[in-house]
């Protein structure tokens, strides 16, 4: 079999790769049994920047073939065993047989999340794709790689909404592959434009989790930002303008998360105008957001407002009731507790929802008796009672 092809840094197109996945003769090294799904005939393929991908079956399995249009020294590394070095035999564009490299892993099933974004979803739904994404996400910041190409072509959303994988880690980052410079440096959409080349380290999805985890929050609260991605296939914000302080794009997703007290995004938004692509604080506030509440409080007296990294919190004995991720805190009364985010004021329960919000300029003290005073800026005031502000947010 050695003498029928040659192998060298391959030129070939996608016609002849395709015509050699097909061919029910086609000559494999290593492979055996490898049948490509067809419809109307033809194999099912998607066409990427450096390889043709396959859906095939494998020894009874449902599988993913993935030939590469030319080399890339760290496959191997990469992907371990799901790795075919010289693997597929086929002709090149001048007509000599080559070897081409080949991926085969397993089929992962689900929608990728750019297709998942073009169909008509709800508020809550978009709500659990967002918090499934920041899971994903805090655990591959927890992990010793990193992906390197993160987007949502890139990602496969699980058929219940609640889970996702990310798949082609072609760009991945490994601890084996220290010191050396990267392939590839993502897709612009999703990049800090400050990323490069030598930049190659754990922080290269940082950027780009901040980008994503923002898309799918704002989405699910602002139908014009899915609206615009449906549109434009990329989000309503440039990372190439908004890290140059360009932000009128951007501050009015920010503006919107503060508005409605969701604190980690708020602060997660406001890392994509960081001048630089490593965002240390990224990991944190993913964690804080992913930690459960403390079983309930049998002395609501010992709560306290706490600061952490400079955000503000409550605290009991056991831990954070409330997660410091508010610009400042009262301590609690009541059950209650007010807070500061960005340019509002909102009186918050245990759980972290809010329950009535005001502008930065209104003066606001905490409850006594059940009873506060609101001065208005223009103003005016009034007395708020705690038990309408329950009834009305549990209705």
């Amino acid at each position: 079999m050695g003498n029928l092809c040659c192998f060298f840094s391959y030129m070939t197109s996608i016609a002849n790769i395709v015509d050699a996945v097909r061919n029910p003769f086609c000559i494999w090294r290593t492979l055996r049994g490898i049948e490509p799904l067809c419809c109307d005939g033809k194999p099912r393929y998607v066409v990427g920047n450096a390889a043709v991908t396959f859906f095939v079956r494998h020894n009874g399995e449902s599988k993913v073939l993935k030939c590469y249009t030319r080399t890339h020294k760290n496959l191997g590394i990469i992907y371990g065993s799901d790795f075919h070095s010289r693997e597929l035999c086929i002709a090149d564009l001048t007509g000599r047989k080559v070897w081409i490299d080949c991926l085969l892993t397993k089929f992962i099933e689900g929608i990728t999340l750019d297709n998942l974004l073009k169909e008509k979803l709800s508020a809550d739904t978009l709500h659990s794709i967002a918090t499934a994404f920041d899971r994903m996400a805090l655990q591959l910041l927890s992990s010793p790689r990193a992906h390197g190409d993160l987007k949502p072509e890139n990602i496969v959303v699980a058929p219940d909404f609640q889970s996702m994988q990310a798949i082609d880690w072609d760009a991945a980052y490994l601890p084996q592959l220290n010191g050396e410079q990267a392939n590839e440096i993502g897709t612009a959409a999703y990049q800090h434009p400050a990323r490069t080349m030598e930049m190659y380290d754990k922080h290269i999805d940082d950027y780009s989790i901040a980008a994503i985890s923002t898309l799918l929050h704002a989405a699910s609260i602002e139908a014009n930002v899915l609206e615009y991605y449906r549109n434009n296939f990329e989000p309503p914000f440039s990372p190439r303008l908004i890290t140059r302080r360009q932000t009128k794009q951007i501050d009015p997703i920010i503006d919107a998360f503060a508005r409605r007290g969701m604190a980690a995004q708020y602060h997660i938004a406001k890392m994509l105008t960081s001048p630089t692509p490593r965002l240390f604080q990224l990991p944190t506030i993913l964690e804080l957001t992913a930690e459960p509440s403390p079983k309930p409080i049998e002395n609501k007296q010992e709560l306290q407002a706490d600061e952490m990294n400079g955000l503000w919190g409550c605290r009991s004995s056991e831990g954070w009731v409330v997660a410091p991720l508010f610009d400042s805190a009262f301590d609690p009364s009541e059950g209650v507790m007010l807070v500061t985010l960005g340019a509002y004021k909102h009186f918050i329960d245990l759980d972290s929802r809010p329950l009535v919000t005001f502008s930065k300029e209104t003066i606001v003290k905490p409850f006594r008796n059940g009873k506060t005073t609101i001065s208005q800026p223009n103003g005016t005031n009034y007395t708020l009672d705690l038990y309408q502000i329950l009834h009305n947010s549990n209705k």
